[in-house]
């Protein structure tokens, strides 16, 4: 999760220099990286034909998924005011 565009954008680019200071931005890394492993562990779970565990995991990713994107909307909210 540290090399995707999130991932820059976070550890190394804007996202770092501009909103470090804000708990949106240091609560948004966990979320990110369940999204990256919830993901990398559905394939594995499927590559090994193990169905019910795959639907949990792509859950899992979804609802990860999904508070990213809040995060980032709370952000960037944030940076209106």
């Amino acid at each position: 999760h540290h090399n995707c565009r999130l991932g820059k954008w976070y550890f190394q680019g804007e996202g770092k220099s501009h909103f470090a200071a804000s708990a949106n931005y240091r609560e948004l890394d966990h979320p990110h990286q369940d999204v990256h492993n919830s993901g990398v562990a559905a394939i594995n779970s499927m590559t090994n034909d193990n169905q019910e565990a795959t639907l949990k995991l792509l859950q899992k990713m979804e609802t990860a998924s999904m508070l990213v994107l809040s995060k980032l909307e709370a952000i960037a909210l944030e940076s209106e005011s």
